[in-house]
């Protein structure tokens, strides 16, 4: 943390009503800590020497020089599956291929009969599609460090979207996703999303939070699904563009007093992290291109 009093500021460009009035009740929430807190909708409003959360990647240049900045879209999708290996998280198995005539290789890879392609660009399901042999796939837009092919789990297809900042896991959202068997999985959810109980890993991701602030990360976001066996797996970890529009409008009583909390923790430790105020980050040590366990075994 800087010498003297935190001063904080969150860099938000939605138009959102809620989002605005969210943001307003947490800087009325970190003022009662002691904590200055505004914040802003473009990057070039931000103040000089301020700590920013961004809650969107902004341009590089735009971030004052003497400021720390977190939120940048530091890691892809395959370095944070890498990531959550090296923690220890319960990730399926997963690859990436070089070349996009490596496709066919995946299966002996994965040893499944299919397999998912997670586009790095992926958003809202767009760009996650099922391989098999009778559904292959052309890789659109294939970035062969980005990109990753994934295990399908035989659970309920519903997702669990933690919200977590520093070690305040915040609030669980359940998505009503559709199987990936399904061809209505990438259109729509089969009921509207719905507060959701905190997952048992809680404790492993209180501990991701705290881990991923040394790669210039803020508010985060994991996805988490459960298997036939009731067993709990990290399928996608979101590093940056946490969704608030939904949750910051239907359930803010447990979403803006549980970020707020993971903030005056993470000032009572004196602000730790390594703020990142570039787009991406050198990160040899997260250069593996395979990973996760078998999800027919026993975690």
């Amino acid at each position: 943390m800087p010498n003297g009093k935190l001063q904080l500021q969150f860099v938000d460009p939605s138009r959102s009503e809620w989002v605005h009035k969210g943001l307003d009740r947490l800087c009325e929430l970190l003022a009662a800590d002691d904590i200055a807190a505004g914040w802003c909708s473009r990057i070039e409003d931000a103040k000089p020497g301020s700590t920013l959360i961004l809650h969107d990647p902004v341009h590089e240049n735009g971030i004052p020089k003497d400021a720390r900045a977190f939120g940048q879209r530091t890691l892809n999708r395959r370095e944070r599956l890498v990531l959550a290996d090296r923690l220890g998280l319960p990730v399926p198995r997963w690859c990436s291929i070089s070349e996009r005539d490596e496709l066919a290789d995946v299966f002996d890879r994965l040893e499944a009969p299919h397999f998912l392609y997670k586009a790095d660009w992926s958003y809202s399901r767009g760009g996650v599609r099922l391989v098999s042999a009778e559904r292959t796939v052309g890789l659109d837009r294939f970035d062969p460090d980005g990109d990753v092919f994934m295990h399908v789990l035989d659970g309920c297809p519903h997702t669990h979207k933690v919200d977590v900042f520093y070690s305040r896991v915040i609030g669980c959202r359940r998505l009503h996703t559709r199987s990936v068997l399904d061809p209505s999985f990438p259109k729509s959810f089969s009921d509207p999303s719905e507060l959701g109980e905190i997952p048992a890993m809680a404790d492993d991701l209180s501990r991701l939070g705290r881990d991923v602030m040394a790669y210039g990360v803020g508010l985060l976001n994991v996805d988490v699904m459960v298997d036939s066996a009731g067993r709990e797996w990290v399928v996608e970890l979101n590093t940056c563009s946490v969704g608030r529009e939904a949750t910051w409008m239907r359930w803010p009583d447990t979403y803006l007093p549980g970020y707020a909390e993971g903030i005056v923790r993470w000032a009572e430790d004196g602000c730790p992290g390594q703020p990142v105020n570039g787009a991406r980050l050198d990160v040899p040590h997260l250069s593996a291109r395979s990973g996760g366990l078998s999800v027919y075994q026993s975690t």
